[in-house]
């Protein structure tokens, strides 16, 4: 092979690395979101750009949605501030499935994954347990707090 087809190959390769690396994926991921983006009609639960969950209301003529994110409560957005279709609960699996139960006063209960990841870490408890078991040798009534107040004022 001649040696000076040698750059041109080189270079023909790279143009193909770089078409099939770096077009091409973003490519496809452009025709995804474009046809996401003209499945949108009212009643579908969508997820925004910035996180906000809400199902399609209304959409109008200027590529924005009327979405609802509270009963009674719509805000417009733009189409392309769209980042995903929630499937339906019948479709697949339920958006509520993953989310631990609330206990009786109302916060999460903390799930057995939740737990073992906290026992992870012994020094740090043994650590915060320690630090709790000195503060309450040193608690003090009031009065003594006052003592101890006046003794550190004196001595400054």
């Amino acid at each position: 092979m001649p040696s000076n087809l040698q750059p041109i190959l080189f270079l023909v390769v790279i143009a193909a690395v770089f078409y099939l690396l770096m077009i091409r994926p973003q490519q496809k991921k452009r025709k995804e979101t474009q046809s996401m983006l003209q499945s949108l009609k009212p009643g579908s639960e969508i997820v925004t750009t910035a996180g906000m969950y809400g199902k399609i209301v209304a959409i109008d003529a200027d590529d924005s949605l009327l979405v609802e994110v509270a009963p009674g409560v719509t805000c417009k957005y733009m189409k392309q501030a769209v980042m995903r279709v929630v499937p339906e609960v019948g479709a697949g699996a339920s958006t509520t499935e993953s989310l631990p139960e609330p206990s009786k006063d109302g916060e999460p209960e903390e799930t057995a994954k939740d737990e073992a990841a906290a026992d992870t870490d012994g020094k740090l408890d043994a650590d915060s347990d320690a630090a709790v078991d000195a503060k309450s040798d040193d608690a003090e009534t009031p009065d003594e707090a006052d003592a101890a107040d006046k003794d550190r004022r004196s001595s400054s």
